[in-house]
């Protein structure tokens, strides 16, 4: 089935605490510049809120699903190097980067569209 899911930090490569392993590594996760992530064009052009460190070519904090001990609202997140820290979910300074896990039959494009979106077919 195909699933659409935010990582966790064990499935990033991240050393959790003993029993709090979520899901294993991915393969992407053995290239730590695969990690590194920024908003497409039109995540800036629409945006409503935009710092100065936030542009296409700026990479960007992002969250994963994987608590920390640092309080009910503390999650692990990805930082701008690719390395991991903490962060409060809810202040708004980091996106999302959803990961898929497609059946094998299900058709990808090989090129993004003007927009950047690879569409996907059944």
């Amino acid at each position: 089935n195909d699933r659409v899911f935010l990582p966790s930090a064990t499935e990033m490569g991240f050393h959790t605490s003993e029993g709090m392993e979520e899901g294993e590594k991915l393969p992407l996760a053995n290239d730590p510049r695969m990690r590194i992530a920024a908003p497409t064009a039109e995540a800036v052009a629409t945006a409503t809120w935009k710092p100065a460190f936030f542009g296409v070519d700026k990479p960007w904090n992002w969250l994963l699903r994987s608590p920390s001990a640092g309080g009910a609202r503390v999650v692990r997140c990805v930082l701008t190097d690719g390395s991991e820290s903490d962060d409060i979910a809810c202040n708004g300074r980091q996106g999302l980067r959803p990961a898929l896990i497609l059946k094998s039959d299900t058709l990808v494009s090989n090129q993004p569209d003007q927009r950047g979106v690879y569409r996907l077919t059944a």
